[in-house]
């Protein structure tokens, strides 16, 4: 397996996939190692009911531009998220029908006035937050050293508001509110465009679209674009640079490079030994970064009776441990699906428990909201990505509090010959693919740039000789 190439990427997931082929792109030979046995990182393939869905990341908006070019280069055809009809929600103990996604309508009128107040303080707060350096903005540290918990005591006057924020935080990051730095929460806010963005299910927000036939699609389509095959089951374990070369050396053998993108989550990269060591700054940032905990479950029905009853089957409780629940049906299909999530605590709460187990409880609280008929599934699916060795969980990490102020500076600077890639080192729409996709197209940008001054380098001094 040993090789020499410009450059050696850890991690075939989007990242590293987007980088390989924007250096390739370049004219820079690329080697990608991947621990598993197969591509696409956190996207990965889901069969249910003889359907092809996404175990991982599934969703994008008409602003996550770059993940919509490749999907569109590779002929997938792109389909609206199900949202005709009402929505069942529940906020702090008192239960809604809502039309489409608008969930603020399950709050009542005064908390929804609080609930507005909410929205306009996290765009405030948004302003002073620079997304290239959010540590650097005006009162950084104040907000930093707060957990979304913590500040929703502070400025948030109503119950009912509060636990939305709560579910909200649960959502979107799969942490409790109090493990999340309130400064990271809005940046992650910011980095999507805003809160209604980042929740919305129709128009720009970040779960208005679906891919037909898989997300993951486009991740093999990456890989089966690059000159070197994709090396997999191959986990990196060391980074040695020296003699102005990187090694990445791997159970399958060592690549030798003159740079390297290491495109994994940041308790992969943590584990990696690199020589010489990492800044004490970066090796703590890796350390403090916290995966979310996520279990993604597939329903499958004959038919989506949901919607002869008016429902788009959108349900979100902050009292059940399996929520939110969506319609995820492609077109073309007589079949219903439904796809939830225990997420935070609860899937910490149920990743030890029996598939068999999991499976009655989707199913007892899709019956409370959908009638008995959800009670007879044809299919179901799961992932847990708690338990996968090779993420560590799921969907992306997030930092507690302190942690960006203090750490943050060292998330993208280089380490010798070695760049950073991966959704949590985006400054738009981080933790999402599109995050992904960008990161590695930026750090390929990098690494091409000092490719370029290597060869002149190489080229002056043999004029010079």
């Amino acid at each position: 397996m040993a090789t020499d190439v410009d450059c050696a990427v850890v991690g075939a997931g989007f990242a590293g996939l987007a980088a390989a082929n924007a250096l390739q792109l370049a004219g820079a030979s690329v080697a990608v190692l991947e621990a598993r046995e197969r591509v696409g990182g956190r996207s990965a393939p889901a069969e249910i009911a003889g359907l092809t869905m996404d175990f991982g990341g599934m969703w994008l908006g008409p602003t996550q531009t770059r993940i919509s070019a490749l999907a569109r280069e590779v002929g997938a055809e792109i389909y609206a998220q199900p949202i005709e009809g009402r929505g069942h929600v529940q906020v702090n103990g008192r239960a809604a029908r809502i039309p489409k996604d608008a969930v603020e309508l399950a709050v009542p009128l005064v908390p929804r006035l609080e609930l507005l107040r909410l929205q306009l303080q996290l765009d405030r707060l948004a302003k002073r937050v620079p997304l290239d350096a959010p540590w650097a903005g005006k009162g950084a540290v104040a907000l930093d050293r707060l957990t979304v918990t913590e500040w929703a005591k502070r400025h948030v006057w109503m119950a009912t508001v509060r636990a939305f924020l709560s579910q909200v935080c649960r959502t979107l990051l799969c942490a409790e509110p109090e493990e999340v730095s309130m400064l990271f929460f809005v940046f992650y806010m910011k980095s999507a465009g805003g809160l209604e963005r980042l929740l919305g299910m129709q128009g720009e927000g970040g779960q208005a679209q679906l891919v037909k036939g898989s997300m993951h699609r486009i991740a093999l389509e990456l890989a089966q674009r690059l000159e070197r095959p994709v090396q997999l089951r191959a986990p990196a374990r060391a980074i040695v640079e020296r003699d102005e070369q990187v090694v990445v050396r791997t159970d399958e053998g060592e690549v030798r490079a003159h740079y390297a993108i290491v495109a994994t989550p940041p308790g992969l990269a943590e584990r990696l030994h690199f020589e010489p060591g990492l800044s004490e700054q970066k090796a703590r940032l890796l350390s403090r970064q916290t995966m979310g905990s996520c279990i993604k479950v597939y329903v499958a029905y004959a038919r989506p009776f949901w919607r002869a009853r008016g429902s788009n089957a959108l349900c979100l409780s902050d009292g059940d441990a399996f929520t939110p629940v969506m319609d995820v049906t492609p077109p073309g299909t007589e079949r219903g699906v439904l796809v939830g999530f225990f997420d935070a605590e609860p899937a910490r709460a149920w990743t030890d428990r029996s598939p068999e187990e999991r499976r009655a409880e989707v199913l007892e609280t899709l019956r409370r909201d959908l009638g008995d008929d959800a009670l007879q599934p044809v299919d179901y699916a799961e992932k847990d990505w708690c338990k996968d060795r090779w993420s560590e969980g799921c969907y992306g990490a997030s930092m507690g509090p302190g942690t960006m102020t203090e750490l943050g500076p060292a998330l993208r600077v280089p380490h010798g010959r070695v760049h950073w890639a991966g959704t949590e080192t985006s400054t738009v729409w981080s933790g999402y693919i599109e995050g992904a996709v960008r990161s590695g197209e930026r750090a390929a940008a990098e690494v091409a740039q000092r490719l370029r001054r290597t060869i002149a380098t190489e080229e002056a001094a043999s004029a010079a000789s």
